[in-house]
C-alpha cells in the first residue's frame, strides 16, 4: 500500500494506460488467431468445393464422352449397311442384263476361248434371270453342253501348249469322212493345212496357229472380218500357188470345195496331198459339222467343240433378246431383200432366209415373206411388189451403198452382205445384225 501511495498520479496514468494497452493487445491477438482459424477453414472449404466440382466435371465429361462415342459408332454402322439383294425386285434388274457387244462377239468367234466361256456364262445367267421373272419361251444351253464348255475351257486355260497338243491328239479321231464320202486319215500331231475356200479358212483361222496354215484364199486376206494379226503371219495366197510352191510347202491336207476344177484336184493327187472336200453349206448344222471335222483333222478337237457350243449359245442369247423384245410388239411385218442390179428375196434354202425365219418365230406376231425353194437361194422381186407389201421396215443386204428414196417412207436398215453370206462361224454376226435392225425398227 505504501508502495502504491508513493506513486504519483502521472505514474498511475502510465500504468493504467499500459494495463489497458496489454488488455487491448490480448484482444487483438485473440482476434488475429480467430481470423487465421477462419481463413484456414475457408481455404479448406474452397479446396473441398474445388475437389468436389472437379469430380463432378470429370464424371459428367466421362458420361458425355461415352454417349458421343456410342452415337458415332451407331451412325457409322448404319451408313455402312448394304441393302440385301433379295430386297430388290428382279424386274428392276432386267434392264441390267449383260449387253451383247458386236466387237466382243466377233473376237470370240475369231477363237478367243477365254472370252467364249465368259460370254456363255453371262448368257446363262441372263436366261435364268428372265426365267425366274416369268418370261415365257426363254431358251437355255443344254446342261451337258454347258458342262462340256466349262471343262474344255479349264483344260485350255490350265494346259501348256505342249500339254494341250497331247490332250487333243488323245481325243481326236484319226480318220474323218468328208462331205463326198471319202475318208481322210491324219496322224500327225502338228499339221500343215491349205484351205482354199472361205468357209474352211475362216474356221481354221479360229482353231489353229498361223504357222499351221500355209496359205489363205484372197477373199479372206482382203476382208476386215478376220483377225489381221493372224493373217499378217500368213503371206501366201492359195489361188496363186503353183505346183513347185505346193511341193516345197508340202501341206498335209488341202481343203477344197466340191466344185473345184478337176485339174486342181489332179495336181494335189500327183503331189500326194490329201484333200478334204466340203459340199454341205445349207444350214448352221452343216457349218458346225464341218467345224468339228476340221477340228479333228487339224488336231484341235477341243477348240472346235468349244466354238461349236459357243455358236449355239450365242444364237440362243439373241433368240431370248428377240423374245423379250416382242413382249411389247410394235412390228407386224418386215421384208428381207438383196440388191445388186435388182431386188431379190432369200429363200429358205439359204442361210439368211433361215436366220430371218428364226428371228420371226421369236418375235410374236411378226411376219416376213421367205419363199420355200429346193434349188434356188434367191428369187427376184419387183419394186412394185415391195411397195404393195408395205412392210413396217426393210432389211436390205448389199455390198455397196444404194439409193432407197423409191421405197418412200419405209425405214430401211442396210446389212453387210459379206457377213450375211458368210458360210462359217460368222453367221452368228449375221443373226446379230438382223436382231439389231429389228430392235431399231421396234423402237421407232
Amino acid at each position: 500500500m505504501s508502495s502504491l501511495s508513493g506513486l504519483s498520479a502521472g505514474n498511475l496514468w502510465v500504468i493504467g494506460r499500459a494495463s489497458r494497452s496489454r488488455k487491448k493487445s490480448g484482444s487483438n491477438l485473440r482476434a488475429l488467431q480467430s481470423g487465421c482459424a477462419a481463413l484456414c477453414a475457408s481455404r479448406q472449404r474452397k479446396e473441398y468445393y474445388m475437389n468436389s466440382t472437379m469430380l463432378y466435371i470429370l464424371t459428367i465429361a466421362f458420361i458425355a464422352g461415352w454417349w458421343i462415342t456410342a452415337f458415332k459408332t451407331t451412325t457409322s454402322s448404319s451408313i455402312s449397311v448394304i441393302v440385301p439383294l433379295n430386297n430388290l425386285e428382279t424386274e428392276k434388274l432386267i434392264g441390267y442384263l449383260s449387253p451383247i457387244q458386236r466387237e466382243a462377239l466377233k473376237e470370240a468367234l475369231a477363237g478367243n476361248t477365254r472370252l467364249m466361256l465368259q460370254l456363255i456364262n453371262q448368257w446363262e445367267t441372263d436366261a435364268e434371270a428372265l426365267t425366274v421373272q416369268g418370261k415365257q419361251n426363254i431358251d437355255k444351253l443344254p446342261s451337258d453342253k454347258l458342262l462340256q464348255a466349262t471343262v474344255i475351257g479349264q483344260l485350255i486355260r490350265d494346259s501348256s501348249p505342249e500339254e494341250l497338243q497331247r490332250i487333243n491328239n488323245e481325243l481326236r479321231s484319226c480318220c474323218v469322212t468328208n462331205d463326198c464320202g471319202h475318208s481322210i486319215c491324219a496322224n500327225k500331231i502338228s499339221m500343215k493345212l491349205l484351205p482354199q475356200t472361205d468357209m474352211t479358212a475362216g474356221l481354221l483361222l479360229a482353231l489353229c496357229d498361223p504357222e499351221e496354215i500355209i496359205a489363205l484364199p484372197s477373199g479372206i486376206m482382203n476382208s476386215p472380218l478376220y483377225s489381221n494379226k493372224k493373217i499378217a503371219n500368213i503371206q501366201s495366197c492359195a489361188s496363186k500357188l503353183r505346183s513347185e510352191q505346193l511341193y516345197l510347202l508340202s501341206p498335209d491336207i488341202a481343203c477344197l470345195a466340191y466344185y473345184t476344177h478337176p485339174s486342181t484336184k489332179e495336181l494335189y493327187s500327183n503331189l500326194s496331198i490329201s484333200t478334204y472336200t466340203t459340199k454341205n453349206l445349207d444350214s448352221i448344222h452343216d457349218i458346225q459339222n464341218t467345224l468339228i471335222k476340221l477340228g479333228h483333222l487339224s488336231n484341235h478337237p477341243l477348240e472346235a467343240t468349244l466354238l461349236s457350243i459357243f455358236i449355239d449359245s450365242a444364237l440362243i442369247a439373241i433368240d431370248n433378246r428377240i423374245t423379250a423384245l416382242s413382249k411389247t410388239p410394235a412390228l407386224k411385218s418386215t421384208m428381207y431383200l438383196y440388191h445388186h442390179h435388182h431386188y431379190m428375196v432369200p429363200t429358205n434354202k439359204c442361210l439368211s432366209g433361215q436366220l430371218m425365219n428364226r428371228a420371226v418365230s421369236k418375235y410374236q406376231g411378226l411376219t416376213c415373206h421367205i419363199p420355200d425353194h429346193d434349188t434356188h437361194w434367191r428369187l427376184p422381186i419387183s419394186q412394185e411388189t415391195i411397195l404393195q407389201s408395205n412392210p413396217d421396215c426393210l432389211l436390205l443386204a448389199s455390198a455397196t451403198p444404194i439409193a432407197t428414196e423409191a421405197l418412200k417412207e419405209t425405214p430401211v436398215f442396210i446389212l453387210d452382205e459379206y457377213v450375211q453370206d458368210s458360210p462359217n462361224q460368222y453367221i452368228v454376226l449375221a443373226y446379230y445384225d438382223i436382231f439389231q435392225a429389228l430392235a431399231a425398227a421396234h423402237c421407232l
